[in-house]
């Protein structure tokens, strides 16, 4: 098996007063994971808003938007329902 899955079966959480307690390493890795999809996500709406912001006002107001709306775009998507999460 070249998995280190079946190596380790948990690792103590620290700051813990149980010593039964712990959590899994799979557990970790999909924290992880999901802390880095997290990351990933909010520097892509930071890139998109400070790209909005460059566009002149002629443009925007094409698209229907002003410049105050454009956080509120950007995080939720046009109609406040974007397909994410």
């Amino acid at each position: 098996m070249s998995s280190l899955s079946h190596a380790v079966e948990c690792i103590p959480f620290v700051g813990s007063d149980a010593p039964a307690s712990g959590i899994g390493v799979k557990q970790l890795a999909a924290h992880f994971i999901a802390l880095l999809a997290d990351a990933r996500r909010r520097a892509a709406l930071r890139r998109a808003r400070r790209e909005l912001l460059k566009w002149p006002d002629y443009l925007l107001k094409d698209m229907g938007l002003s410049r105050s709306e454009i956080a509120w775009v950007v995080e939720h998507g046009r109609f406040g329902h974007a397909s994410r999460k």
